[in-house]
């Protein structure tokens, strides 16, 4: 996202300082406006959350330095990989989303499947060694569970959980019939 609109320290408190994405606090800000303009034009948006596979086990292996290059590599991965326009933040630790305008579910499912491939295909280099890296990826779309940013964290943040629970380095898309019973559609790597 460009700085145009935002003042220099609005968008120094609104960016990842480690990863130069946008942080939580621009999730909030930026969120919330592109949700509103997308209800109000009646057109889809998707959130998809991200979470990097065994980040603890990298972490404690490289080191907290080696853990922030895992965390650049997979950065400069989402950046080669998602659309002009899609917005990267980091939540967290080793938890990233993404916010997809005019998206519906089966494009956000072609984007998240696009990164998630990438993302297993490349080998980083971490701290003088090769090192491959997975995600678990979930979306949430206005399509189904209306336009509130809060309610698409939540769902696809359940979704990324399920990815977990399914094997880890998958794609799930939540639905609101499997909202209710825990069950999710997940596409595993082939």
């Amino acid at each position: 996202m460009s700085s145009s609109g935002w003042n220099s320290s609005s968008s120094k408190a609104q960016t990842d300082l480690l990863t130069g994405t946008l942080n939580r606090r621009a999730l909030t800000a930026y969120g919330e406006r592109s949700v509103a303009r997308h209800r109000i034009a009646e057109r889809p948006l998707c959130l998809l959350s991200l979470d990097i596979d065994q980040f603890k086990p990298l972490n404690d292996r490289f080191g907290h330095s080696g853990g922030d290059e895992v965390l650049t590599n997979f950065v400069a991965v989402m950046r080669d990989n998602i659309r002009p326009g899609d917005l990267l933040f980091r939540i967290g630790g080793d938890e990233f989303c993404c916010l997809l305008p005019e998206t519906n579910a089966a494009q956000a499912h072609q984007v998240a499947e696009r990164v998630r491939s990438k993302l297993a295909a490349a080998t980083m280099e971490v701290a003088g060694a090769s090192v491959t890296v997975t995600a678990s990826l979930g979306i949430a779309s206005t399509e189904t569970f209306g336009h509130a940013l809060e309610v698409l964290i939540h769902h696809a943040d359940m979704a990324v959980y399920a990815a977990k629970r399914q094997g880890r380095n998958r794609v799930v898309v939540a639905s609101r019939d499997e909202a209710n019973s825990g069950v999710r559609r997940a596409t595993a790597p082939a």
